[in-house]
């Protein structure tokens, strides 16, 4: 990319005469992050403005941006290029810490709620449900033949929990863990509240229709408007990105370390923050 030709039509910044040449011309602005969505994944124009709300670090840990469009809501994801802003970045990846879901004094607390008891408990939970699906049911505990039908509808219907609540408990493909509707906060259970896995079987929101069924990581977390934390997965065999809302009993340790993530990662060092110190006060002499 040559310098002397980028404008970022967002913020207005160009290169500064004594930067280095850029290789490649860049998908986002280096100075704030921003980019135009012009397409959707289905190819209808948007027009809207890709904000960065979040930081993945991979496992070579590199970093990549996660971008949400301002008028479709639409994630990409895109890599962290050498020249891009360095305060913009932590300021990114700092915003979930400075917006907890909890309050940081109750840590300790969680962390011993969601330690080796709370495993021991759910391990015991989990052996006796194996042992319930396994063994064969009295006539008399099969249930109302109308919530029978309800369930057949549901599978037969096409978007249904568009509408509908999601109740029904379910295994967790990842972990094992056995999840029941109940404590989400929520009518809708998308995810495990002890791994935070999930799986990729929408492509809208409730429709259902994702072919994909794979397994969705966690990989990140980014603060919405009403400063509710949300969870960003990443299908394994896709690389689909989604959004999930987090749950009230979801593991507060879990959700605390990919918070925490890029700031432990060797992307950020002794080095790196002395290089951003500098920077940043190169930018204030020249303002």
């Amino acid at each position: 990319m040559n310098k002397n030709t980028f404008h970022c039509p967002l913020c207005g910044w160009t290169p500064a005469p004594f930067m280095p040449e850029i290789g490649e011309m860049p998908d986002h602005c280096p100075n704030c992050l921003e980019g135009r969505h012009d397409q959707r994944e289905d190819g209808v124009e948007c027009g809207g403005i890709l904000k960065p709300i979040s930081i993945i670090v991979e496992k070579d840990d590199s970093w990549t941006l996660v971008q949400r469009c301002s008028l479709c809501g639409e994630l990409r994801q895109t890599r962290v290029l050498p020249e891009d802003n360095p305060v913009m970045l932590l300021s990114v990846a700092a915003k979930p810490l400075a917006n907890p879901p909890f309050p940081l004094e109750r840590l300790e607390q969680m962390q011993e709620l969601a330690g080796v008891r709370g495993i021991m408990k759910k391990r015991s939970e989990r052996i006796a449900d194996r042992s319930r699906r396994t063994s064969r049911k009295d006539p008399s505990e099969w249930g109302d033949p109308s919530e029978a039908r309800e369930d057949r509808k549901r599978k037969r219907t096409k978007g249904y929990y568009k509408t509908h609540a999601c109740l029904e408990p379910f295994t967790c493909r990842n972990c094992g863990w056995p999840v029941s509707p109940e404590g989400a906060g929520s009518g809708h259970r998308n995810h495990c509240p002890n791994c935070l896995c999930s799986l990729h079987v929408d492509v809208m929101p409730g429709d259902r229709g994702a072919s994909c069924h794979g397994i969705m990581d966690p990989v990140g977390v980014w603060v919405r408007s009403d400063g509710e934390w949300a969870i960003l997965h990443r299908c394994r065999q896709c690389g689909k990105l989604d959004s999930n809302r987090t749950a009230a009993d979801d593991n507060p340790m879990k959700l605390m370390a990919l918070a925490l993530k890029p700031f432990t990662s060797g992307k950020i060092g002794r080095e790196r923050l002395g290089k951003m110190m500098k920077t940043m006060e190169n930018h204030a002499v020249l303002k």
